[in-house]
């Protein structure tokens, strides 16, 4: 077992990825072999958060691990061992730095004896099934004259083959655990010969992980507040056409599109991880006594910006907070910001645009505390739809980059989703313990 040291000259997520050392590394490194995968133990003060690609001659991937105080420990599941003798660890920082490599010796459960097909075996199965669950993928076919088909399985988390048998008379069924799996993730599944002839390919998304919205507690520091929380984007197209700026603006702009964020290492859609993050930020103004309503719930919707600046009026919100995650080119911006309305007559009537800005800058503040994150600003911008018809305080959030790998990367764990959204409640909370007056349009 070998610690590689190394210089860590990247540019680095502030706060989250602590100022580069030249001898950051993983120390007191244990790995050992389980009936399920392998359990890791090691320690890495420099990083809170770090990336493992594992490697077998099953499977392969990559997950995000989160460590408490300095130390990493738990287990990596390998749901498709049969006949890996080893398993190849790399342990890299979220910007993709190798710090630690090392080989662990794997018991494998063999792969079943082979079973020839048939003489005239089917050359193709037309009716491969795939059914959607939650880090799941479930399989059905039929391949007459095969007893056995191999089954490739592959998306951007991981990559897997084996050797499924048939139940009876060449029908065949499976399920496949993705624990890595991100929600909404293409999976493709290749189903070949033993011989490795293709008979049949498919592909379909995993579920969106379903999340808890948390209940509304009868006392709390929210108590009496109404809060329009708005994920944005959607998996279905929108196509709204022109619409006025802002309330009596001659100037008419789109109404939304489907343009959104990606993520450039995992893949991800911005649309599936503001979600997670709304749920994550529901659940916690909940727990703190506030009355909270959503946007939407899921990704098979399609509303417009116009619909959602009205949604949020109709419920006579007292904040409309708009979750969102920024795009670059550079590929390496760090900086969270919060955008408000400048000149629509509906945000002048809630509040003054100095004090509009000192909102806006009390829920930056907070997300910027929570999260580690140095970088961004308060801008108040005519640019937004959603902002400038809303009758509310309305403020849109850009909780980071997609763009950039190594935030890509973190925004897949549940811990820094949790940091977001705790930073977005604490906002809300000091915005509302620290005025004077209920914000109402009149």
């Amino acid at each position: 077992m070998r610690i590689w040291k190394t210089i860590v000259c990247c540019c680095v997520l502030a706060g989250l990825i602590s100022a580069a050392r030249a001898d950051a590394a993983v120390r007191n490194a244990a790995f050992s072999d389980t009936d399920t995968g392998v359990a890791y133990a090691f320690e890495c003060a420099d990083y809170p958060y770090l990336r493992v690609k594992y490697s077998t001659a099953d499977e392969s991937g990559s997950v995000v691990l989160t460590g408490r105080d300095g130390a990493f420990e738990g287990e990596l599941l390998l749901p498709f061992r049969q006949k890996a003798p080893q398993a190849r660890l790399e342990i890299l920082t979220p910007s993709g730095k190798t710090l630690f490599q090392d080989t662990v010796r794997l018991s494998s459960p063999g792969a079943p004896k082979e079973r020839r097909a048939d003489a005239g075996a089917a050359t193709k199965v037309t009716d491969l099934r795939l059914t959607a669950g939650e880090k799941e993928m479930s399989l059905a076919f039929t391949a007459p004259g095969h007893h056995q088909v191999v089954v490739q399985v592959s998306s951007v988390m991981h990559k897997a083959a084996y050797v499924l048998e048939e139940q009876a008379d060449g029908a065949f069924q499976d399920t496949l655990r993705l624990p890595y799996i991100n929600a909404r993730d293409m999976v493709t599944v290749t189903l070949k010969s033993l011989k490795g002839r293709e008979l049949a390919k498919a592909q379909e998304r995993v579920l969106f992980n379903t999340m808890d919205a948390g209940e509304t507690a009868a006392e709390g520091p929210l108590k009496g507040v109404k809060v329009c929380i708005d994920p944005g984007h959607q998996a279905l197209e929108v196509h709204a056409g022109k619409v006025a700026q802002y309330p009596g603006a001659a100037k008419r702009v789109s109404g939304g599109d489907s343009t959104m964020a990606q993520g450039r290492a995992t893949m991800r859609k911005e649309s599936v991880c503001v979600l997670e993050l709304s749920y994550r930020m529901c659940r916690m103004m909940r727990e703190l006594g506030a009355e909270v309503v959503m946007t939407r719930w899921s990704e098979e919707v399609s509303v417009t910006n116009m619909e959602r600046a009205n949604y949020a009026n109709d419920q006579n919100a007292d904040y409309f907070l708009r979750i969102h995650l920024n795009n670059s080119s550079k590929g390496t911006n760090n900086a969270v910001y919060v955008y408000g309305p400048s000149n629509s007559p509906y945000a002048k009537a809630v509040m003054p645009i100095e004090q509009y800005r000192d909102t806006a800058q009390t829920i930056l503040d907070a997300l910027k505390a929570a999260t580690g994150v140095e970088g961004g600003v308060v801008r108040m911008s005519d640019q937004f739809v959603g902002n400038n018809w809303a009758k509310m305080p309305a403020f849109l959030l850009e909780c980071g980059f997609l763009s950039t790998p190594a935030n890509d990367w973190i925004l897949t764990t549940d811990d820094y989703q949790e940091k977001i959204a705790r930073g977005v409640t604490d906002g809300l909370v000091n915005v509302v313990e620290g005025r004077l007056k209920r914000f109402v349009f009149h």
